[in-house]
């Protein structure tokens, strides 16, 4: 015998489990969305979103041997990173180098998006190895700076929320990437790249007799260009100086180095034109009568 009141019982149940199943499917599909949204906020640049690798083992405009790295940036954001640290080993171990002696260390720059920049260590005699960091910015997402927010007004130690270390000072943001070790022996080479600031070592080595430059002062700037190969600028100024300089040591010449301060001290002492920027491989030159006076006395 049929049943009414049990066909009820049967399709409330249904009901019941039908607005169960939509409101399980409902919180499921809320909580991907906001794991997703969570992982868009959260998510930061990390090491694995660049590139690290050693492309040269060459000599900078001074007669200096340098490993020249080549960072590429894989992510489609502007980047600015600076070399953080560098460590040298030689025989008695690994060395933390100081700032002074590493002219990039320290420099903020901007590696564009999809793009590799380039990054020298510069070695000294002993020197077996090299190995170093970079640090680079990252950004704080909305949710992340009010939480800082937060934690600030609320007094809590800096170490709990900050990040501190930062080149740029604490409480920046940064990621870090770690530059290969480099061995310093070996041929020199310089890999194809396409990273800016790469620069070849010198073509030309002074001959070991009979070194000698005399003429103006464009015509030595030109041999010191050859000499070392370096990008060379020349301020206005140095027009301002037409007469003869020479430059004629009284010895052999053995290495580019020594050609090269002796062409800067020649420049400094007879025509009072100096080098007032540099770094690995870019010289500007410029006239400073002041230099030639303070040298003459």
């Amino acid at each position: 015998m049929h049943d009414p009141v049990h066909d009820v019982n049967a399709n409330n149940i249904v009901k019941r489990r039908m607005r169960q199943a939509r409101k399980d499917l409902f919180f499921g599909s809320l909580l991907v969305v906001l794991v997703g949204a969570g992982w868009f906020v959260f998510r930061s640049i990390g090491p694995a979103d660049f590139g690290a690798r050693v492309i040269g083992r060459t000599n900078d405009a001074s007669g200096q041997l340098q490993i020249i790295y080549e960072v590429t940036n894989r992510t489609s954001k502007d980047i600015v990173f600076a070399l953080a640290s560098v460590a040298t080993r030689s025989a008695t171990g690994w060395r933390v180098v100081e700032k002074r002696e590493q002219p990039e260390m320290h420099v903020s720059r901007m590696l564009a998006r999809q793009s590799a920049t380039a990054v020298r260590m510069i070695t000294r005699p002993g020197d077996a190895a090299v190995r170093g960091q970079l640090q680079y910015q990252q950004d704080d997402s909305p949710l992340r700076r009010k939480m800082k927010m937060l934690a600030r007004r609320a007094g809590l130690p800096l170490r709990l929320w900050a990040s501190p270390g930062s080149v740029w000072g604490d409480a920046i943001p940064f990621g870090v990437i770690p530059l290969p070790e480099a061995e310093t022996s070996g041929h020199p080479f310089l890999l194809a790249t396409t990273a800016d600031g790469v620069w070849p070592e010198p073509s030309f080595a002074p001959p070991l007799h009979n070194f000698s430059i005399r003429g103006n002062p464009a015509m030595v700037l030109d041999a010191y260009r050859t000499l070392s190969g370096a990008e060379v600028k020349v301020d206005p100024s140095v027009s301002l100086f037409g007469a003869k300089i020479t430059v004629e040591p009284n010895h052999d010449i053995q290495e580019v180095s020594e050609g090269i301060r002796l062409i800067e001290d020649a420049l400094r002492e007879q025509a009072g034109i100096v080098i007032t920027r540099r770094d690995s491989n870019r010289v500007t030159f410029t006239y400073n009568e002041g230099a030639k006076l303070k040298t003459q006395r």
